[in-house]
């Protein structure tokens, strides 16, 4: 009887906890919640990868920021990653590279537009990049250069270029979307 009310507590818990307002915990906070659509620039990024949830966190410390911008003005490019940190010595990086950005679709096909690394991770040594021969889908939904915000969703396939034997030689990729300050 006492293990039902445990389970029953363990469940109600992690229900709770994967359920909270973004604005209660920093953006960093949640590695395995599909985070929320947003304009606001949260500093957030989530995905499925082969139907996983992946989302950029800091197991270390929830309060780091763990989504970046760079911005290439020589290239008119934007480079939006985010990061899942499991220690000092593995980390998941995915990257964006948003070329010329505007409001809408993207239908220009990059070798990079899309990027995965894995380093030393509970996934092994791998880089994977965007297959270009299957379908993609890339959209800025909020580009607010006043408040420089950029947000967005996308979904695509990614291809493994090199790493671990274990690691698979594809990825699906579902359910993207990302909102972050440049």
């Amino acid at each position: 009887m006492k293990a039902n009310y445990l389970f029953l507590f363990l469940l109600l818990f992690i229900t709770v906890s994967c359920g909270k307002d973004d604005s209660e915990q920093p953006a960093s906070a949640c590695c395995d919640c599909l985070k929320e659509a947003s304009i606001t620039g949260k500093g957030t990024m989530s995905m499925k990868i082969n139907g996983i949830t992946w989302s950029n966190c800091n197991v270390k410390n929830e309060n780091y920021p763990t989504v970046d911008v760079y911005w290439d003005p020589e290239h008119e490019m934007f480079r939006i990653r985010g990061k899942k940190y499991f220690s000092s010595q593995a980390s998941e990086s995915f990257s964006i590279n948003v070329d010329k950005p505007f409001l809408g679709d993207f239908t220009k096909t990059q070798k990079l537009l899309f990027r995965l690394f894995y380093s030393g991770s509970y996934n092994g040594w791998a880089e994977f990049a965007m297959d270009t021969s299957k379908p993609f889908s890339l959209n800025v939904h909020h580009l607010d250069e006043q408040n420089r915000i950029i947000s967005g969703t996308f979904e695509c396939c990614l291809k493994k270029l090199w790493g671990d034997d274990y690691s698979p030689d594809s990825l699906a990729i579902t359910e993207g979307r990302f909102d972050t300050h440049y």
